[in-house]
């Protein structure tokens, strides 16, 4: 994707009743013309019935005809004001320089007083030259369909997952930032097995290996409140968090972290839909312990492409085991708390920490 561009204020006015954010132009695609009676403009509303206080959004428009963007928060306020949003509220786009029917997508995070993602809407439209056109995004969680809405991605699940516990993400902001990521969603699948069938219909991450089995646990993290824009921020540290719950008596396995390119998975899904990817750490030979103790398992930042995750918005991990079997080691088995549900609190969670910078 190439880079994206910041949003800039133009003078002229919006017609409609919702309460309006301040109107912009965006820059990245064409200069705004003189006067506005003619111009080619796209409002999008924001809805937001029963959502926790939002200090401002953070708003995405993206050209999909060559993946050029532009990315701006509303208000453009200063980051210390504490006033918030009030919704409906809206924007307006002009965009006389884009042809006809140039496909676009709309995107925007609310984001609480506390620098957290508390909801998260896009959608897909197509300019109409020389008119002014409407698009509603709706920040409430069960109308976009909840956290795993349609149960088969998770570049929408930062929501309530996302919590940013040190620095900002506010346009201005300089440094770095610390977060904590709740897993969206788990799996464990055989890689064996005949068709690679999903072993586990509940909610655990199992780590097994045998002559007949290699069984993964995958989870599924939203980094979509990572900013992707000019300037933007890079990965500098990661550490994956699992809490255990089984280690057979004596065991000493031996387990590494991977990734996969594909997140379009759900705890449905075969192994034939998780491709098995890069080696994100070293290989742990420390037993895993129990509870309330966290397993902590430090992850690759040097040679994964952390920014196209950021990009995509989604990160898929496994844990697997890769003890060596021989002798009277026949096997190894490991299990690990996964998620429990897409809306659940569950306490044993896997958590993502990370650091990024600018």
């Amino acid at each position: 994707m190439k880079p994206a561009r910041s949003l800039r204020a133009t003078s002229c006015p919006s017609t409609t009743a919702a309460r309006f954010l301040p109107i912009l132009t965006l820059a990245v695609f064409g200069a705004p013309s003189v006067g506005c009676s003619k111009g080619t403009y796209l409002e999008v509303v924001f809805q937001g019935a029963g959502l926790p206080a939002v200090h401002h959004l953070n708003v995405t428009l993206t050209n999909n005809s060559d993946s050029t963007s532009a990315f701006g928060p509303l208000p453009d306020s200063d980051a210390a004001s504490t006033d918030l949003v009030k919704f409906p509220s809206s924007v307006a786009f002009q965009l006389n320089d884009l042809p006809d029917k140039t496909p676009l997508t709309v995107s925007v995070d609310a984001i609480s007083p506390a620098s957290t993602v508390v909801a998260h809407a896009q959608a897909p439209t197509t300019v109409m030259h020389a008119k002014t056109w409407t698009v509603t995004l709706d920040l409430n969680p069960s109308v976009q369909g909840g956290l795993d809405a349609g149960g088969t991605d998770a570049s929408d699940d930062a929501r309530m997952l996302f919590r940013i516990t040190d620095g900002s993400v506010a346009e201005g902001s300089v440094g770095c930032v610390a977060a904590t990521v709740e897993a969206s969603e788990s799996s464990s699948v055989d890689y064996i097995s005949s068709g690679g069938s999903n072993v586990d219909a509940g909610n655990m991450l199992w780590a097994n290996l045998g002559p007949q089995e290699r069984i993964l646990g995958w989870m599924k993290f939203g980094l979509r409140a990572i900013p992707n824009n000019p300037g933007g921020f890079r990965i500098t540290a990661a550490t994956l968090n699992l809490s255990l719950s089984q280690l057979p008596a004596g065991s000493l396995p031996q387990l590494q972290i991977r990734s996969s390119t594909s997140d379009g998975w759900t705890r449905k899904s075969s192994a034939d839909a998780i491709a098995v990817g890069d080696k994100m750490s070293a290989v742990s030979v420390t037993p895993p312990v129990a509870l309330p103790a966290v397993n902590s398992y430090p992850l690759d930042v040097q040679s994964h492409d952390w920014a196209a995750d950021v990009v995509d918005g989604t990160i898929t991990l496994g844990v697997e085991n890769v003890t060596a079997l021989a002798g009277t080691v026949t096997s190894s088995k490991v299990e690990f708390y996964g998620v429990a549900g897409p809306l659940a609190t569950d306490l044993t969670r896997p958590t993502l920490d990370l650091e990024f910078c600018r």
